[in-house]
């Protein structure tokens, strides 16, 4: 959203997701995926939980998770009409704690694939990877038994120690 937020986009609000207005374009991708014919991960309106998205709740004119769940199960229902059926769709939310549970969101396991995650180390505190992720992970894990994966991960630079996002980084494949 050059000059402004990358939630202030109103024309890709909830409403306009599920209102008709991007089928075409949506099934053009569902019908390209089909043609592939191997297996396609598709992670639509990811980190819903978080306010920096134009299908974010509070943003837009998007008022409740039900807004989310119908514009998921929308898209996810034009390619079922397609026979995308390689399509895998990986519903993923941002690990923030702070943010309410994103279980509210989840669209359910007839529209899900894989559930996911999303989580960094932004360095102020210096947190583990353990530790970002593991609400979160309870969480969507205590909605669906869907195989789990880490979308997003990263972690920022600590000053005056030149391995420390490294050492993060592995420490996360440890635990």
């Amino acid at each position: 959203a050059p000059g402004g937020l990358l939630s202030d986009q109103p024309n890709f609000s909830l409403a306009q997701l599920s209102s008709g207005r991007y089928d075409s374009y949506i099934r053009s991708w569902a019908a390209a995926a089909k043609a592939f014919g191997r297996a396609v991960y598709v992670r639509p309106m990811h980190e819903m939980n978080d306010k920096t998205y134009p299908w974010s709740i509070g943003v837009n004119g998007n008022t409740s998770a039900q807004e989310y769940v119908a514009a998921w199960r929308h898209i996810v229902g034009i390619f079922q009409a397609e026979g995308a059926t390689n399509v895998q769709f990986v519903w993923c939310v941002g690990a923030k704690p702070a943010l309410p549970n994103p279980a509210i969101y989840f669209p359910g396991d007839s529209y899900v694939s894989w559930i996911a995650l999303d989580g960094y180390n932004r360095g102020q505190p210096w947190k583990s990877f353990t530790s970002i992720v593991s609400q979160a992970y309870a969480e969507i894990t205590a909605v669906s038994s869907r195989p789990v994966m880490i979308a997003e991960m990263g972690s920022a630079e600590q000053p005056g120690s030149p391995t420390a996002k490294g050492d993060w980084i592995t420490s996360a494949f440890d635990q």
